[in-house]
């Protein structure tokens, strides 16, 4: 009896002593399930695209268009923004083109600014307020006459940004200072801004 006893055990334990182990792509799946995760969520966020629209206030200019200053001076602000990179998954890099126009007197000046831009925290971190600072030059394509046609701009903003809402898109909302120094005069301007764009993801 103690012979069949062994002889079934032995059998019943012969498959998981013999069985092919477990290697390759299907044994390291769970361990990487993670990170694979993790690489795509930091992935869809590599590169993504702003379109942004608002309004320029209590923008104050001085020695514009005439000597002193001016009040209500800022009107309509549009722009786009694009993320390039990252500085060790703390910082975003980015690239700002911003169209504003202002109200000198009843005249229209309009101004495009090129602004590299740098932005805390990262978007991989997908935490929703971020801050950000940028500098650049600008330059008016309609200008008041006998005012210099090219500025020195910086930026100073803080928002909130919220991805694939729907898909690839989200939206966001921004406010922060605008403002310029026109160089070759001693024409400056200071302006608050409120804007809310749509954020692409790709």
């Amino acid at each position: 009896m103690k012979i069949l006893i062994s002889i079934l055990t032995l059998f019943l334990f012969l498959p998981t002593v013999f069985a092919n182990p477990v290697v390759g792509r299907e044994a390291a799946a769970p361990y990487f399930s993670d990170e694979v995760k993790n690489t795509s969520v930091q992935s869809s966020r590599a590169h993504y695209m702003v379109l942004h629209i608002g309004k320029l206030v209590n923008t104050t200019a001085w020695n514009w268009g005439d000597k002193g200053r001016e009040k209500d001076a800022g009107s309509a602000s549009i722009g786009v923004t694009y993320r390039v990179g990252d500085w060790r998954g703390l910082t975003d890099y980015l690239i700002r083109l911003d169209f504003n126009e202002y109200d000198i007197k009843g005249q229209k000046p309009q101004k495009l600014s090129f602004l590299p831009m740098i932005m805390f925290p990262d978007a991989a971190s997908e935490f929703p307020l971020y801050f950000g600072v940028g500098a650049g030059p600008g330059i008016f394509f309609k200008q008041v006459g006998g005012e210099a046609s090219l500025t020195f701009d910086y930026q100073l903003v803080v928002g909130m940004r919220f991805f694939d809402v729907f898909e690839s898109v989200g939206f966001s909302v921004e406010s922060g200072l605008k403002n310029h120094i026109q160089i070759g005069d001693d024409g400056q301007v200071n302006s608050a801004f409120f804007t809310g764009g749509a954020v692409f993801t790709f």
